[in-house]
């Protein structure tokens, strides 16, 4: 285990038992608000701020994982230049974003393929996403890889 598991053991025969008074405490301390999910963010950029240099420089936080978590950002008023799904089965949403000043980013979010209409060219949004280098084809670019997204407002 690790400092965050907790374990418990009930008789298969108290089970329905237990399941009734766990529900009943939940309904009395929780509301509605509880039940919405929250982003932590740790910073607003510009996307001209996103460049390979901050990137080379995020290194020095290094190693990520529990207690020293990869940075994300919130991102406003891109503009999408292109939407597409990608991956074998077609899973994944793929966004080539623009800002002020031509500033172009790929854009991922990881089994969201379903979102392909929800989105369309011209469109404004604001991103919260863990910006990250990618190595292809002999190239290195700037990606932002999306944990939430939606309209500007």
């Amino acid at each position: 285990g690790h400092s965050h598991a907790a374990g418990l053991g009930i008789e298969q025969g108290n089970f329905p038992a237990f399941a009734e008074e766990i529900n009943r405490v939940a309904h009395t301390m929780l509301t509605p608000d509880d039940f919405i999910p929250e982003i932590h963010a740790d910073a607003e950029v510009h996307p001209s701020e996103i460049t390979e240099s901050l990137l080379n420089e995020l290194t020095s936080l290094e190693p990520f994982g529990r207690g020293n978590q990869e940075p994300v950002f919130i991102v406003r008023n891109f503009v999408v230049n292109e939407v597409f799904r990608m991956g074998a089965d077609k899973q994944h949403l793929k966004l080539r974003l623009k800002a002020e000043g031509e500033v172009v980013k790929d854009a991922i979010r990881w089994n969201a393929g379903s979102l392909l209409h929800s989105f369309a060219i011209g469109d404004k949004v604001d991103v919260v996403c863990k910006p990250q280098l990618n190595y292809f084809n002999n190239r290195t670019t700037v990606q932002l890889m999306i944990e939430d997204i939606r309209h500007s407002a």
